[in-house]
């Protein structure tokens, strides 16, 4: 079946509004931050595949068929013209995610490591290659 037909105007306005409502169910993965609502590992991987894949598929879509649909002399600029709007979606979909971390307040103040972390990891590397370990106070 070709792709025009396949993709009626239904089809990508279902599409849009399904990966736009993907969007809030991104936001439940880390929100509120200590005790998401939708913990665990596997929704931030499922959510980040659909994107993905989809992102994929209704990215690269535009960029193939729209040539196609002009006249042969005017083929190239509309190329060179979906890549400027691919460009400018990406960076907007940027400034977006900041905005949405904004939206989910401020970062948890937690160390990435503790103290006595640090000194087992630093005293298994030195074993681990040879040298002394670095002395603390």
């Amino acid at each position: 079946m070709p792709v025009k037909k396949h993709l009626t105007k239904r089809r990508l306005v279902c599409s849009a509004i399904f990966r736009f409502s993907l969007i809030p169910l991104a936001l439940m993965c880390c929100m509120p931050r200590l005790q998401p609502i939708l913990s665990g590992e596997v929704w931030p991987i499922f959510l980040i595949m659909l994107l993905g894949f989809s992102n994929g598929y209704y990215g690269c879509l535009p960029l193939v068929l729209a040539p196609s649909t002009v006249a042969p002399r005017f083929r190239e600029l509309c190329g060179n013209t979906m890549m400027l709007a691919f460009a400018f979606a990406i960076a907007c979909g940027t400034f977006t995610s900041y905005g949405l971390d904004l939206l989910l307040g401020p970062h948890l103040q937690v160390a990435a490591c503790s103290e006595v972390d640090a000194m087992n990891s630093s005293s298994v590397i030195s074993r681990h290659i040879g040298v002394p370990p670095i002395p603390t106070a």
